[in-house]
């Protein structure tokens, strides 16, 4: 948050801005891509002394959202409000940067362990499954708090037959973890349910 006051509204918006540009430009210089840094909030408001009706000052602030992708970034921010007293680091709010790609082979690890019980109930039992219907839980991602022996408890596979032997079904809940090279650790989990259909039986 960048803050400016002065005499007038004129005056103080002059100065916020270039102040902003001022930081703007270090930023730039020190590797932030100018597309990263965004201005997100404009307010102003008159200053009032104790008896008076008119107001001594303007006061206009000014929220900065800048995107960094590393600790010596991040560090660099906090620089700039130590350098400046009129600039105040406010929050902070971590993105996993490559979630796509991890959701991505979560997906995949799922797919691949579905096949590998497929393939191990078809051989052990003698059967030729062929799926029939899918259902896909979707993704979610999974608190940190979240203690790793209650994750494991959602892992399981489970096989069912009716009685005339016409259909078998599988359910996976797989539960998947990354570590992100950034800043913390991001944690995946994705349901997939399968039903399958035996097509023959040896």
């Amino acid at each position: 948050m960048a803050t400016s006051d002065e005499r007038s509204l004129s005056q103080a918006m002059e100065a916020n801005q270039a102040l902003r540009l001022e930081l703007i430009q270090e930023f730039v210089a020190a590797g932030i891509p100018a597309d990263d840094i965004n201005n997100s909030k404009f307010s102003s408001s008159p200053q009032f002394g104790l008896f008076g009706r008119n107001p001594n000052s303007f006061e206009v602030s000014a929220r900065m959202e800048i995107q960094v992708s590393s600790e010596e970034h991040l560090q660099l921010l906090a620089a700039a409000a130590d350098e400046h007293d009129e600039v105040e680091f406010e929050t902070t709010a971590f993105e996993h940067s490559e979630k796509n790609s991890f959701e991505d082979q979560v997906r995949e690890m799922a797919l691949q362990d579905v096949k590998a019980q497929k393939a191990y109930y078809e051989s052990s039992l003698g059967l030729e499954l062929k799926a029939i219907n899918f259902f896909y839980g979707g993704i979610r991602q999974m608190s940190r708090a979240m203690p790793r022996a209650a994750m494991a408890q959602e892992m399981g596979m489970e096989m069912e037959m009716d009685a005339n032997g016409g259909r078998a079904s599988t359910s996976l809940s797989l539960t998947a973890s990354a570590v992100a090279p950034t800043f913390d650790e991001v944690e995946y989990q994705t349901n997939i349910n399968v039903v399958f259909e035996i097509v023959n039986e040896n």
